[in-house]
Formats: structure tokens, C-alpha cells, sequence
């Protein structure tokens, strides 16, 4: 198998060996190429209108990091909106663990413990 440039299917056929697992579907490839996947696009070239993917941009698409997302789904916007403050997987500065925030040391001063084992003890 060369470098050379490959047809939907034969790209569709070269991801299963090249993954070492099933091969998706041509409309799957297509997908890749129209709209992405993870944040990228299957770089292609359209010739007599039919797609034709190189093997080395099939490898650089498959082994690529997924992007990090540059905005909130439209549904946890649409939350946001209706809650009036963000939802959804936002991160958590002011203490990620409320039992760490629970017995976090007051300034200058011991460690409080509130658990209950020491409740009990």
C-alpha cells in the first residue's frame, strides 16, 4: 500500500487496518471530511465529484488529539440562560471537594475536623 490517494471506500477499508478495528462506514468518512470529528476535519481533495483522502492525512486525522471545545454545547447554553448562571462542566476554583473545603484550615489556625468519625470520637 502506497501514499497515494484513496476513494471514500478504500479510505473507509484502510481505517479498519490501520486502527486494528472495524472499518466505519463511507458515510462515516464522508462525515469526517464535511463536518469533522473532535474538533477536526479529514482533509480531502474533490475530483469529478467524488472525495479522495491521502493515507497520510487518514493517519494524521485518526492520531490527532481531540480539540478542546472553544464554547459551551448549545445545550448547556440554553440551560445557562434558563438557570440564569453557568451549567454544565465547568471547572470548580473555589474548592473542588466539599469535605476538603469542610475541614480546610481556618487562616492561622488548625485544621477543623467535621466528619464523623470525629462527631463520634
Amino acid at each position: 500500500m502506497g501514499s497515494g490517494l484513496l476513494s471514500i471506500n478504500e479510505a473507509a477499508k484502510a481505517v479498519g487496518g490501520i486502527t486494528g478495528g472495524r472499518s466505519p462506514h463511507q458515510s462515516c468518512i464522508r462525515r469526517w471530511i464535511l463536518r469533522g470529528a473532535r474538533g477536526h476535519k479529514l482533509a480531502a481533495t474533490l475530483v469529478g465529484g467524488r472525495y479522495f483522502v491521502s493515507r497520510i492525512d487518514l493517519i494524521k486525522f485518526l492520531n490527532a488529539p481531540p480539540a478542546p471545545p472553544d464554547r459551551p454545547s448549545q445545550s448547556a447554553a440554553a440551560i445557562s440562560g434558563i438557570l440564569g448562571k453557568p451549567w454544565g462542566n465547568q471547572p470548580n476554583t473555589v474548592c473542588p471537594n466539599p469535605r476538603a473545603a469542610a475541614n480546610a484550615p481556618e487562616p492561622g489556625g488548625q485544621a477543623v475536623n467535621t466528619t464523623r468519625e470525629a462527631a463520634a470520637g
